[in-house]
């Protein structure tokens, strides 16, 4: 009998250690902690297989590597199965734009199929090209090393907006529901709609402008991503320039700092969407503004400072360019009838 109770303590211990080990070790070790749904999925779909060290690496390789960048490479190591060194190789390897393995993760699908305008195949003669959509364009700012996430903002449409709203790309996320954690990725993709690097247009979802991937209209265009980082310094030196010039000609005929300010209040009412175009132009050409010299100069002094609206204002900028031309147009025909009417 008491062989009996001596085996049947024994076997109750060990499996008590067993269970032990299979949640922590001997040291009692934490509970594994069970992750978010989105989390289990991205394990499910790119976590590696272990013993890998004499395998090549594989796309999803790759993405683990590259998504635990910053975490410590022994466990990075340790969980793609493979050597610190190697592992710390193949990350410099994906750092690099000409690599294979930089080209396969940022511009090829997870079947190696290039994707649209990534050099891998150009759009037949005649048919429109494909935009790059807004998703892919948000990871290459997030993902590229040669990149800076806090250089870019995103425009997006607010419900409860009338206007566009901007955020920058690392703004967090504290209004959209869902386990993403940066505003840019948890705003549905349909409601982006354009991309800036510092003040520069990148992306546009209504022209079809990508100079990130050279996507949509500028399919073919050599200028890319990387020219538009590099000649930003030109491109803002010559914007601000017209813009001074434009300011410049809109004071001389103003007269006044204070009239001028009145004025680009205005101008963001209309950008905002708190005032018609049609009432924007009524009151721009008014007497107290540019409206009473309309036919000597007041007319191109106010459309000098609209053809300086950004690029993402640019559908807003061609109407009141065309309403403004019009308005002066027909402001001359009558100063000019009504000069020809009074007897000499």
């Amino acid at each position: 009998m008491a062989c009996r109770c001596s085996m049947a303590a024994v076997v109750i211990c060990w499996a008590i250690l067993a269970g032990c080990r299979r949640i922590g070790g001997l040291g009692g070790g934490p509970l594994p902690v069970q992750r978010p749904w989105a989390a289990r999925q991205h394990a499910t779909c790119c976590e590696p297989s272990r013993d890998n060290a004499s395998s090549p690496y594989s796309r999803d390789d790759d993405l683990f590597l590259w998504g635990r960048r910053t975490a410590p490479v022994e466990e990075v190591a340790a969980a793609l199965g493979r050597g610190t060194r190697g592992v710390a190789a193949r990350l410099r390897r994906l750092e690099d734009p000409l690599s294979e393995g930089h080209r396969r993760l940022f511009f090829q699908d997870r079947f190696g199929t290039p994707t649209a305008g990534s050099g891998g195949g150009k759009p037949e003669p005649g048919s429109p090209a494909a935009l790059r959509p807004a998703r892919e364009v948000v990871d290459r700012v997030l993902w590229d090393p040669a990149l800076d996430a806090a250089d870019f903002r995103v425009g997006y449409r607010d419900r409860f907006k009338l206007a566009l709203s901007e955020a920058p790309f690392t703004e967090p996320n504290t209004s959209v529901q869902g386990p993403e954690r940066l505003l840019v990725y948890a705003l549905p993709e349909h409601r982006i709609e354009y991309i800036k690097y510092r003040k520069r247009l990148v992306w546009r979802k209504e022209t079809r402008l990508d100079l990130v991937f050279g996507s949509g209209v500028h399919c073919g265009d050599p200028l890319k991503i990387q020219q538009v980082v590099s000649s930003y310094a030109e491109w803002a030196a010559a914007r601000s320039a017209r813009a001074r010039e434009a300011r410049a000609g809109a004071l001389a005929h103003l007269g006044s700092d204070e009239l001028l300010s009145s004025f680009f209040e205005l101008l963001g009412r209309v950008r905002n969407g708190e005032l018609s175009r049609a009432d924007f132009v009524d009151e721009a050409l008014s007497p107290e503004l540019f409206g009473a010299g309309a036919d000597a100069g007041g007319g191109e002094a106010l459309i000098g400072v609209l053809r300086e609206l950004p690029d993402e204002f640019s559908e807003l900028r061609e109407a009141l360019l065309e309403l403004v031309a019009e308005r002066v147009r027909s402001l001359r025909l009558l100063s000019a009838g009504t000069s020809q009417a009074v007897p000499s």
